[in-house]
């Protein structure tokens, strides 16, 4: 997946609401950013069961839907191979690290760490770093 990718919003159902396609556990992923017309404001849509969810009404109803943190219900396949630390911009590869715990903590050499403390990287920052 790319960076992009990792870091487009995504909610989790919480709770059963009446009338809904969709169950418990279900991801909305929201893909798409689309200008409100006569605005010049972008919203992040996405479609789930068989209709469009808008981020705005996700957040409205967080008893229903838990915003997702990049890298939670991800499998460690899809989560990116290279990362950088939010405060310093530090970059760390494949080589460095070991996903724990369905990718929730990093290892690295020296410790364990939440990936809260991360974004997900690309080769071209992780190699821009040592220039």
């Amino acid at each position: 997946m790319t960076t992009e990718e990792l870091l487009k919003p995504r909610y989790k159902v919480i709770a059963n609401y009446p009338n809904t396609v969709l169950l418990m556990n279900d991801i909305i992923e929201l893909r798409y950013s689309v200008q409100l017309p006569q605005s010049k404001e972008y919203v992040n849509i996405g479609f789930a069961g068989v209709r469009v969810w808008h981020e705005e009404e996700l957040k409205r109803y967080p008893h229903l839907f838990k915003k997702l943190e990049w890298w939670e219900e991800r499998s460690a396949d899809e989560l990116p191979k290279y990362i950088k630390v939010k405060d310093t911009g530090h970059y760390t590869n494949e080589n460095d690290k070991k996903w724990k715990q369905s990718g929730e903590v990093v290892e690295t050499k020296n410790e364990i760490d939440s990936l809260y403390f991360y974004l997900p990287a690309t080769l071209e920052e992780f190699n821009s770093q040592s220039k």
